[in-house]
């Protein structure tokens, strides 16, 4: 439904969402590195040294940020267009949300 498919192209789709974030960071200044894996069992792992997701407790949630970014759709931080002067695309609030699921 929100990343085009069940297929190959789905699951690029996929890929290419947990990647924009690590290339987000980097682009826009917040990460010095940004590395994208693809390991032998064909995951893929993705590191930077920027910001990192928060994990304070949101009290009107009442679960971390970090829960409610994995789990709710429209809980990410890119919306303010101050954030990131440089985007990469995605599925605005929907990407982690989705590979998550």
């Amino acid at each position: 439904m929100y990343i085009g498919g069940t297929d190959l192209v789905g699951l690029h789709h996929l890929v290419w969402e947990v990647s924009d974030n690590v290339l987000d960071e980097y682009s826009n200044g917040y990460a010095t590195t940004a590395n994208i894996q693809i390991n032998g069992d064909g995951s893929i792992s993705v590191s930077d040294d920027g910001r990192g997701i928060p994990v304070k407790e949101m009290k009107d949630k009442g679960k971390s940020a970090l829960e409610v970014v994995f789990t709710e759709i429209h809980a990410g931080g890119k919306f303010d267009r101050k954030a990131y002067a440089v985007g990469t695309g995605g599925l605005h609030g929907v990407g982690i949300t989705a590979v998550n699921a």
